[in-house]
């Protein structure tokens, strides 16, 4: 099949469509194994998510990412993720308390 000067197909492109699904998979294997962390203890996923996140946050500060949004959006923008990803890690954290017996005194051997 012949094609047009506007629609010639690049060599480039069939080889990276074969990259997407792979991309993704290792997002959601990423995802679901919080990278092993769990292999060390069982409270490290849920610590070290609310840490990375507030990490970014105050990046996003000192930064200025923020600065051309009214100030309500930019405290939404800030906060909201990490709030709600502290809210779940705590709430992950209290789980494995009550149903496992599992917490971060016994990580730290103490």
């Amino acid at each position: 099949m012949a094609y047009g000067h506007g629609d010639r197909k690049d060599a480039g492109d069939e080889r990276k469509r074969g990259r997407e699904p792979f991309g993704l998979y290792g997002i959601a294997q990423s995802l679901v194994h919080a990278f092993r962390t769990a292999d060390l203890h069982e409270t490290i996923p849920p610590l070290l998510a609310a840490l990375l996140v507030w990490e970014v946050a105050l990046f996003d500060v000192f930064r200025g990412t923020y600065d051309s949004v009214p100030f309500g959006v930019r405290v939404a923008f800030t906060l909201g993720a990490p709030l709600s990803v502290t809210a779940v890690s705590m709430w992950e954290l209290r789980r494995l308390r009550t149903r496992h017996g599992i917490t971060l005194r016994a990580a730290l051997l103490r």
